[in-house]
């Protein structure tokens, strides 16, 4: 499974609102495109969420990402995921198991 890390600051006075929009909607909508959410965590103090998203679907991670953006299900999130969003970093990342 292909997975990505993804860190946002986010603005501090709308953490919780953002952690609401994002179970609500972007959780659901990144499911109905194949997506796997695998875990996330919020650091109230530092205004930081960050959670792994996993695709395994038919085609690469990219390719279902360009489309998960391009869909109806995305564009009707509201308010806007970006309104709450000060600074992105994404990275693709691999499980690494225990020794």
């Amino acid at each position: 499974m292909a997975a990505q890390l993804r860190i946002y600051r986010l603005d501090p006075d709308r953490v919780d609102e953002f952690v609401e929009l994002w179970r609500e909607q972007i959780v659901p909508a990144r499911k109905a495109a194949g997506f796997k959410v695998q875990g996330a965590w919020v650091s109230r103090e530092e205004a930081g969420f960050a959670w792994i998203v996993g695709y395994s679907g038919p085609g690469t991670f990219e390719v279902a990402d360009r489309a998960y953006y391009e869909s109806e299900a995305r564009r009707t999130i509201k308010p806007a995921p970006g309104d709450f969003i000060v600074e992105i970093d994404t990275v693709m990342v691999e499980r690494v198991g225990e020794r």
